[in-house]
């Protein structure tokens, strides 16, 4: 018995279970990440970069504040 789902794979035969799953690293850019906070219903208010703590040159860690707007009654 085999079932897919999503990035795994799940196989049973018998009395033992084989799992496999695929794993995938994707790195979102910064405007992907402030366009994803507004559509998902949120007004930006703040977003502020941190230097990394190697090297002060280069950013390293964002701080996003954003309220959630209210919604219309229906």
């Amino acid at each position: 018995m085999t079932h897919q789902i999503s990035n795994a794979r799940v196989e049973a035969a018998n009395n033992k279970i084989k799992l496999t799953i695929r794993m995938a690293y994707r790195k979102y850019t910064v405007s992907e990440i402030i366009n994803a906070i507004i559509r998902s219903g949120f007004t930006l208010k703040r977003f502020d970069e941190h230097p990394a703590w190697e090297n002060e040159k280069l950013p390293g860690e964002f701080t996003a504040i954003a309220i959630r707007n209210e919604r219309d009654p229906a």
